[in-house]
This record gives structure tokens, C-alpha cells and sequence, in this order.
């Protein structure tokens, strides 16, 4: 592993989401949303506690993409590098 995303080293980083700009509660979205902390999928979520498990949690992306596919025939990779083609 190149960088310590997604672990306990980066745990520092996750106190900062309380001052980020980004709404507290999500409530309805218009598509599908999951997780890729566990694979599940989201509704009426606290953002901010949400995405502070989501940077010092491992990314479960065998289990996502195993309860999306059944939501989606395309999927996106949005991010740096190509990390998840491997797993196509």
C-alpha cells in the first residue's frame, strides 16, 4: 500500500469533517447511495460521523459492488489513480 488511507494513520484527519462544509444530515437522495464501509446502503445519515468512520475504515469493496449490482449496470470510478480497475 502506497498511502495510509483508510486506517488508523489517518485518523487525525477525520476530527476535521466537523468544520467541513458539508451538511450534517442527509435525508432523501434521488439515486441509490451506499457505503463503502460495509456495502450498505444509506439512507437519512449523519454525514459528518459517516465520513469520519469512512477515512480511518477499511473500504469493503467487495461487498459494495456485490449490493450495487443489482442498482446498476455502469460503474464510475471518480478519484486519482486506477485502484479499482484491477478488481474489474
Amino acid at each position: 500500500m502506497s498511502k495510509a488511507f483508510h486506517s488508523h494513520f489517518v485518523a487525525a484527519a477525520a476530527s476535521l469533517r466537523q468544520s467541513a462544509p458539508i451538511p450534517e444530515q442527509l435525508e432523501l437522495t434521488n439515486v441509490p447511495l451506499f457505503s463503502s464501509i460495509n456495502g450498505e446502503r444509506v439512507k437519512g445519515i449523519n454525514l459528518r460521523e459517516h465520513f469520519g468512520k469512512q477515512i480511518t475504515a477499511p473500504v469493503d469493496f467487495i461487498s459494495l459492488v456485490e449490493a450495487i449490482s443489482s442498482e446498476c449496470d455502469l460503474l464510475v470510478q471518480v478519484g486519482p489513480g486506477k485502484v479499482l480497475l484491477r478488481f474489474s
